[in-house]
């Protein structure tokens, strides 16, 4: 007899944070802001591993306000869309 290894691959699809609908929520998988801009998303309490919720989006669709942890934050569109996430189920 021949044991065989099987392996399950899994795919993981992310999004970017400004790609959610208002009300669902993603992990954060990949920050790709620079700068003072990273700087400022970490002062925030944004890192790797945690849960964003989509709030709500302006007028025009250039900013999102999202929630982490108790805080409330406003995105500008750009800098959302450099948040990737995976998204929560």
């Amino acid at each position: 007899m021949h044991a065989h290894n099987k392996t399950k691959t899994l795919i993981v699809y992310t999004m970017s944070v400004f790609d959610l609908k208002k009300g669902e929520s993603g992990k954060i998988v990949r920050l790709k802001a620079r700068g003072a801009v990273a700087a400022r998303l970490a002062a925030l309490g944004f890192s790797c591993g945690k849960v964003v919720t989509a709030l709500s989006f302006s007028l025009f669709n250039s900013s999102i306000l999202v929630g982490i942890g108790p805080s409330r934050v406003a995105l500008r569109a750009a800098v959302a869309r450099g948040i990737e996430v995976e998204k929560c189920t």
